[in-house]
């Protein structure tokens, strides 16, 4: 009687982890049969940055910081002009009248060569950044052994504020990455300018900080649903959000775990890390540990840890998935035609860069499109 009970016990524990497994595998491929997923992608926006069908968007990573001034003027022109690209991402800081300027690092000493913060000066009072003999790219997705420097000549360059950028460029998309953590302050007043401007369909808002996400969504949760003559919602307000690194982590669990076809997501953009000297920065900790000897640190920080790093995150089930969905995946950064070429295989839709004419060079050479 008890091996029968035992037995019974695991035969009913196994055809749950069949049925578990079955379920999760059919939906991650058909996720569209699930009636939430479809009221997901009715939500969702067919225009502006989610565009329609497939193509690839060239993604101008601060305008291009390894080719001219990051987060300036004159990168996003050339990035524009002579690059062609089809969208540009950039970041903004709250400076101490809570105008947002757009710059990436909130330390003055690399852009400007200034020991000051952001957020201690006023906006009049920002310095110009550095010249092309004293500035390089503040960039973690570059290899600074391989540094040349700009291609061009410069001097010092105004800062811009987020709503010289858009006056500047209407009509390009973009990404905007708001820096200050956990700040109802840089998000209601990013949105205020996005709103002014009717970017709501072109600007896609994003940050590492959850907080500020989990900000966003309360915004578009209170946004009053209207329903036309043919009684169909529209919702066409609604920000686009990009998903947190918090919520790319969680993505990926879930994935793994077989829950990602069951659980909702608010974002519309899945932005996560595709480069090779990114990830080795997570290899770098593991130099301390002397006693392995520096041969095998050395594999470990330059080739173990970053490998597996591409792998996980190169999952094509979980992106076939998101897109299903109506969610476009984007990488970042990827500053290498050996990067490039394995989005291109994953079929991304789109590639964020510091080096826009080799991304636009590469997109030439194999006939890559954007979506419309």
């Amino acid at each position: 009687m008890f091996f029968y009970g035992y037995f019974s016990y695991y035969s009913l524990l196994w055809t749950i982890i069949t049925i578990y497994y079955v379920a999760s595998s059919f939906f991650l491929r058909y996720p569209t049969l699930l009636p939430f997923i479809k009221f997901e992608l009715r939500r969702r926006k067919k225009s502006g940055i989610l565009g329609k069908g497939n193509g690839c968007l060239h993604i101008s990573h601060r305008g291009g910081s390894e080719e001219r001034p990051e987060n300036t003027q004159m990168a996003f022109e050339h990035a524009i002009l002579n690059c062609c690209t089809d969208m540009i991402e950039t970041d903004v800081w709250l400076t101490k009248e809570n105008e947002l300027i757009v710059l990436h690092d909130n330390h003055l000493g690399n852009i400007c060569g200034v020991d000051k913060y952001v957020g201690d000066l006023l906006y009049n009072e920002m310095p110009l950044t550095l010249d092309s003999d004293t500035l390089c790219p503040s960039s973690e997705y570059l290899d600074i052994s391989k540094w040349r420097g700009f291609p061009i000549k410069f001097q010092g360059q105004r800062i811009l504020t987020l709503e010289t950028l858009f006056q500047i460029f209407p009509n390009i998309r973009m990404s905007i990455d708001i820096k200050n953590p956990n700040s109802l302050v840089a998000v209601e007043r990013t949105v205020e300018i996005i709103r002014k401007y009717k970017r709501e369909d072109l600007t896609v808002i994003a940050s590492f900080s959850h907080s500020n996400i989990k900000y966003l969504r309360k915004i578009n949760n209170s946004v009053v649903r209207i329903h036309s003559e043919n009684n169909e919602e529209n919702f066409r307000s609604k920000l686009i959000l990009g998903a947190s690194q918090t919520t790319v982590i969680y993505l990926l669990l879930a994935y793994f775990i077989g829950i990602l076809p069951f659980i909702s997501i608010n974002e519309d953009i899945y932005s996560f890390p595709l480069s090779y000297i990114f990830f080795c920065k997570y290899g770098y900790t593991v130099s301390k540990l002397s006693f392995l000897g520096s041969n095998i640190t050395n594999y470990i920080k330059l080739h173990l840890i970053p490998n597996i790093l591409m792998w996980i995150f190169s999952r094509r089930l979980m992106i076939r998935h998101l897109q299903k969905r109506g969610i476009r995946c984007f990488a970042w950064v990827c500053n290498t035609e050996e990067e490039i070429e394995r989005c291109c295989k994953l079929g991304l839709d789109g590639i964020m860069t510091d080096k826009p004419t080799l991304l636009r060079d590469y997109y030439n050479r194999n006939n890559i499109k954007a979506f419309m």
